[in-house]
């Protein structure tokens, strides 16, 4: 693993806000965990800020406050599977079975439904992503 800024360095760890490589130089650790200069490290504190006031009120850290790009790319990746493999098997379905049409066009649909969750989910990841690393 090597540090994405410093592409000839090995990496300490990785940034917990956006899960890049970070080497000695570029990782600043906030005593929470390790995270980039700068944006990051700007979002890792009202990220524990938010998790802080959370907790002070009695609700516990909810998963939608910890969600990272990474996350919702692995999440993206999942659904967009799961959809492609839904579609192509009430393809089959309906192919080879075509007295269970109608019950292939519900498994077609519902791939539908898991293809556009999984494209909603990878372009998040990329747009907040991108909105980490915006200079």
């Amino acid at each position: 693993m090597m540090c994405f800024v410093h592409e000839s360095v090995a990496g300490r760890g990785l940034c917990r806000a956006c899960g890049r490589a970070l080497c000695e130089e570029c990782a600043t650790d906030d005593g929470h965990g390790l995270t980039c200069a700068g944006p990051c490290a700007e979002i890792a504190l009202r990220l524990d800020a938010l998790l802080d006031s959370a907790e002070a009120h009695g609700r516990g850290a909810t998963g939608a406050l910890r969600q990272t790009p990474g996350v919702l790319a692995v999440n993206g990746g999942v659904y967009a599977l799961a959809g492609g493999s839904f579609v192509i098997g009430g393809m089959i379905v309906s192919d080879h079975e075509p007295e269970m049409a109608a019950f292939a066009t519900w498994i077609e649909v519902l791939g539908g439904v898991f293809l556009l969750a999984g494209a909603a989910s990878l372009l998040l990841a990329r747009r907040l992503k991108t909105a980490t690393h915006a200079d």
